[in-house]
């Protein structure tokens, strides 16, 4: 026998999904996230978390977690920074902005670049959906410089599980200088001969989304 309960078994809900803010003539949303650096006795930990959470979860005084990553005379660096794996399917594609704060030591740095690169990583593969690289340049001692990279990413599916990564790579002879990843945004003294000033030490990436319909 049938039995009639209406809402004993409510339809579900539709998720609902906050953009820091969307395209509409190519339905695309935006997310914020920003690079920062969770350590602990293991060692250092880079990941991608929401820019609104990432300030509250950051301390205000300078310690690892704020400063940058220092790298000398010619050497490169690589560090991958990781979303935690989303938990539904998402499509990602349209432009992507990232923006680098770097800051030069105590002699001239010739030849120095950055590069973005956004990945998706499933736990044993890593595809490409675009890369970026800023001009080549000679900086002096002390200066800051910072990037507002625009890189074109490919539409590409995400499964249930996967990670959104963004690995910033760079070169640069002569000088030590450090890559900031700071969310708060505030100054950081670094302790090479060069600092990073208010306003001058985040790490972060605008990531388009596609908004299904």
């Amino acid at each position: 026998m049938a039995l009639n309960f209406p809402g004993l078994f409510p339809s579900g809900r539709d998720m609902l999904v906050n953009y820091d803010w969307t395209d509409v003539s190519l339905m695309t949303g935006y997310i914020v996230f920003d690079g920062f650096n969770a350590e602990d006795s293991g060692g250092n930990n880079y990941i991608l978390i929401e820019s609104g959470k990432s300030t509250l979860m950051t301390p205000s005084l300078n310690n690892n977690v704020l400063d940058g990553s220092l790298f000398t005379n010619g050497f490169t660096f690589d560090m991958d920074f990781d979303l935690t794996p989303f938990k539904l399917p998402v499509t990602l594609g349209g432009t992507a902005l990232v923006r680098i704060c770097l800051c030069f030591g105590t002699s001239t740095a010739s030849a120095v670049s950055v590069t973005a690169t956004l990945r998706k990583w499933d736990g044993s593969t890593e595809t490409q959906l675009g890369t970026v690289t800023s001009v080549s340049e000679e900086i002096a001692s002390g200066d800051e410089r910072g990037h507002i990279l625009k890189m074109t990413i490919s539409n590409t599916h995400f499964k249930a599980g996967e990670i959104l990564r963004l690995t910033v790579t760079g070169s640069g002879g002569g000088a030590a200088f450090n890559i900031a990843h700071n969310p708060r945004d505030t100054a950081v003294i670094t302790g090479v001969g060069a600092d990073f000033t208010a306003g001058n030490s985040r790490l972060s990436v605008a990531v388009p989304f596609k908004i299904e319909v």
